[in-house]
């Protein structure tokens, strides 16, 4: 459409130029509106300003931008409104796409004042029928847990904007503009339907990478190519810190972790509470905090600063805590825990019939994507006997910071995990134990280490 235009551009003057000196023109571009192309403001059409116009027209690139017309018109407008005694022509040159002119009230009216100042109006659709096109609309990855050696998933989006339905869509993978030996087979897609794929890239080298998922080229050549940045370190470090007396619960995430760091790309670190205020915690990639009795001032400050700056945080409970000191400062003053607890955790009921149900039910988020189903072993063999809930003193409906997200519950309903946000960075909570930590009469979870465990495993790897 750009390079037809041109063509009528040319045109126009060429016809103009028949009768040197009788007509001047401006032009102006729907990417700079107010301003007019450079030397071409007031120009009287003559043989001299066509061949001007032949050498420049070649060297004018699309942007490949959407640009609202009604502003293209409100600028000829204002520039044609001192001037009553010439016959005055607007020459709209453009593909006229329906996103673009379709109930754009601010157009039609910028088309009326022209009308009315008796400006002439040349609308002039500079491409002949809908070219069929295909769209690369998004391109996202998994890329803060991108590490040397180690699978990072990706996902891409195509939209078919054509009329027809495109079959046996494709993309190319390249990384660092060398083509991998594999295509994405995207299928059939109908038209104004999208389809997703998913896939897997391999980094071998720690540094930044470039990403490039590429279509077959079509009618807009643009937006067949998405790219993506990937900075991939050798590892990711994980900060664990366990307040429990042994440390153990903090030893199965761990293993959970990075049981083979060729393969998850973690390298976890295990230090005490006390070390929360003296190391810098934004070379973490996510911190936990396990069992932690309380936090000090001091150290809360550091977490919040953390997360608000876009750091992970995953807390674990267990019998070390101190719902109250969590109420009042993880809850209420700093908002770094999600929900008021009740002062002692609470057992869940197991019976002959509540054995007919697992005691872990997860939500549709893509975190639990893999355990989705109505029955799936990996997360159905989990026990959780012991569990902190909210306060029941609490609101039944406001139980819980602003838009937090229960990701699970108990088989009782309970909230089990949640989601939520400060400042850039968010907060997974787990309201029982990370290992099974041991009580009198009961253990409060099997889930890092019975028949379920690798579910634990997985769990992690996808926070």
């Amino acid at each position: 459409a750009f390079d037809t235009a041109k063509k009528v551009l040319q045109r126009i003057v060429a016809e103009g130029a028949q009768r040197p000196g009788a007509q001047k023109i401006t032009v102006l571009l729907a990417s700079r509106p107010t301003e007019s192309l450079s030397g071409l403001t007031e120009r009287d059409i003559d043989e001299g300003l066509l061949t001007e116009i032949a050498d420049r027209l070649p060297l004018m690139e699309c942007t490949h931008q959407a640009f609202d017309p009604a502003k293209s018109l409100q600028a000829a407008l204002e520039r044609l409104a001192d001037d009553r005694t010439s016959l005055r022509y607007v020459h709209v040159l453009s593909d006229f796409r329906k996103r673009d002119w379709l109930d754009n009230e601010a157009a039609i009216t910028a088309l009326e004042e022209l009308s009315t100042g008796k400006v002439g109006i040349n609308l002039v659709r500079c491409v002949g029928e809908q070219h069929e096109n295909l769209s690369l609309v998004d391109l996202q990855g998994e890329v803060a847990v991108a590490a040397a050696g180690v699978p990072v998933t990706f996902r891409a989006e195509v939209a078919n904007n054509g009329t027809r339905e495109v079959k046996d869509v494709r993309a190319q993978i390249l990384i660092d503009g060398n083509r991998l030996p594999r295509t994405l087979d995207f299928g059939d897609i109908a038209a104004n339907e999208t389809a997703e794929r998913r896939f897997d890239v391999v980094f071998d080298i720690a540094k930044l990478h470039r990403l490039q998922v590429r279509l077959h080229e079509d009618a807009l050549v643009t937006d067949d190519t998405r790219y993506m940045a990937v900075d991939v370190p050798v590892e990711n470090p994980v900060l664990i810190v366990d307040g429990s007396p042994s440390g153990e619960q903090a030893l199965y995430l761990a293993d959970a972790l990075a049981a083979d760091k060729s393969v998850t790309g973690f390298a976890p670190e295990i230090r005490p509470a006390t070390d929360l205020r003296r190391i810098p915690l934004d070379r973490f990639h996510i911190v936990y905090l396990v069992n932690v009795p309380e936090l000090p001032p001091d150290a809360i400050d550091a977490v919040k600063k953390y997360v608000e700056n876009g750091g992970g945080l995953v807390w674990y409970l267990g019998p070390n805590v101190n719902a109250v000191s969590y109420n009042q400062t993880l809850f209420a003053d700093s908002g770094l825990f999600p929900t008021k607890l009740a002062l002692a955790p609470t057992a869940l009921e197991h019976s002959e019939e509540t054995e007919k149900s697992p005691d872990i039910v997860v939500g549709t988020h893509p975190m639990f994507e893999v355990f989705a189903g109505a029955e799936n072993p990996l997360i159905d063999l989990v026990s959780v006997n012991l569990a902190f809930e909210p306060d029941a003193d609490m609101a039944i409906e406001d139980p819980l910071l602003p838009e937090t997200e229960v990701l699970a519950t108990l088989r009782d309903k309970r909230p089990l995990v949640l989601l939520h946000r400060v400042g850039k960075g968010q907060v997974l909570t787990c309201l029982t134990s990370a290992g099974p930590v041991k009580t009198e009469e009961t253990t409060w979870t099997n889930w890092a280490n019975g028949p379920g465990k690798i579910s634990f495993v997985v769990f992690q790897l996808e926070l």
